[in-house]
């Protein structure tokens, strides 16, 4: 009798792995009829045999690009899709898609300066920043005798080992996370813009191109160095303030795989909740438009918020350039707490409130050489680097986090 009943759970519990097991193949790639060869990321099971190697075509190159989660990069023709999909040692298999990027009171409006007062100022905590790249100032400089904070560079764009910043966000998130406001302080300055964690050391792993743009696998692989170089440099933290659309389950995306793997090697992955909030092509509002890894439950996904709170929460009239969720939120005027219909933050029951009374809605950080995007300001004879509203979504928390 116990021997059926056991039977029919196992043929139960069969049934449910079938139904829902999901389709193997991202329904962005080609159809196998396609002649192009297709640029790939295949997350196996298992660590693959040669067997498993073998599928990937006679274009050749095949990359790890991730022992945590067993991923591999790769081109090959359309027509190799369906065996892909038919072994069974293949989780998943989708494109290799494209990513694009996404302070004076800045730092009082998360509370940087109490920490300060107490201490907490970064200091023996590696920073990973994922972006276009960091571009030494006396910045990222120690105060004393002048060392490098940036104590470890890496680029994974394909274009030799020139890791500087050739694109202005790197240095521009660099500069929110840990810059220590030597290049705006003096007798010629009435601002200093200092970031919330000043004494924090980077790691700079760079994926995106001088024009903001990089591809996954560049991501995944600049992850995996992070969890790699962990107790080195004793990374606490990773910064991406970058994305693209969601395409798949957070089960099954890549990136997100990537970033749950980090966590579970111990590391805060703080994320970008993206820019799309006032697409509204699906007739959401905005609602729905978080970006990819942003959509992980493993992640800190913060966006931004207007410095007059009060206002903005008596008016539902919260930023809306990051994407948007209905979130549940607290007032840190009041401590009531409530829906807000446009606020992007999406964890927790708290959000990261900042912006800038000097210059409006727009974060001043480092500028890149030549690199103004239309939003540089001279400030006191330097050249700052802005962004808008949604600048400073999530590197306030992930300077917070050291």
């Amino acid at each position: 009798m116990k021997s059926n009943q056991g039977i029919k759970i196992a043929l139960f519990l069969w049934m449910v792995n079938v139904v829902f097991a999901g389709p193997k193949l991202a329904k962005d790639l080609p159809p196998s009829n396609s002649t192009a060869p297709v640029d790939i990321i295949v997350q196996f099971k298992t660590q693959p045999s040669q067997v498993d190697l073998n599928q990937l075509g006679a274009y050749g190159a095949v990359n790890k690009i991730s022992d945590a989660i067993k991923a591999f990069h790769a081109t090959i023709s359309p027509s190799g899709l369906a065996a892909l999909e038919a072994n069974p040692n293949v989780v998943y298999v989708s494109p290799n898609r494209t990513h694009q990027r996404f302070l004076d009171l800045t730092t009082s409006a998360v509370g940087a300066n109490v920490a300060w007062q107490l201490g907490w100022d970064g200091a023996g905590v590696g920073v990973a920043v994922i972006d276009s790249g960091i571009t030494l100032k006396d910045d990222f400089l120690t105060p004393i005798n002048r060392a490098s904070r940036v104590v470890y560079n890496e680029s994974f764009t394909g274009r030799g080992n020139d890791a500087t910043d050739h694109y202005g966000h790197g240095m521009h998130v660099a500069g929110i996370i840990g810059g220590n406001g030597t290049d705006s302080t003096g007798p010629a300055f009435s601002r200093t813009f200092k970031g919330v964690a000043p004494n924090v050391t980077f790691i700079n792993l760079q994926v995106l191109d001088e024009n903001g743009l990089g591809q996954e696998s560049a991501v995944i692989s600049a992850i995996q160095r992070a969890i790699t170089l962990k107790n080195t440099y004793n990374i606490r933290v990773i910064n991406l303030s970058l994305g693209r659309p969601v395409f798949e389950s957070y089960k099954l995306d890549p990136l997100c795989q990537a970033v749950e793997a980090a966590w579970k090697a111990g590391i805060v992955v703080v994320v970008a909740a993206g820019n799309y909030g006032r697409d509204n092509s699906l007739n959401t509002n905005g609602y729905a438009t978080i970006s990819s890894p942003a959509n992980d439950p493993y992640v800190i996904t913060v966006g931004a918020g207007y410095l007059n709170i009060a206002a903005a929460l008596m008016n539902h009239d919260l930023t809306t350039m990051p994407a948007l969720s209905p979130t549940v939120a607290r007032n840190p005027l009041t401590g009531t707490i409530g829906i807000l219909r446009d606020f992007s933050i999406a964890w927790g029951d708290s959000m990261v409130w900042g912006d800038t009374a000097l210059f409006g809605s727009t974060v001043f950080s480092h500028a890149a050489v030549g690199r103004l995007h239309g939003l540089g300001r001279f400030h006191n004879g330097r050249l700052l680097y802005g962004l808008g509203r949604f600048s400073i979504e999530q590197r306030f928390p992930a300077a917070a986090c050291s």
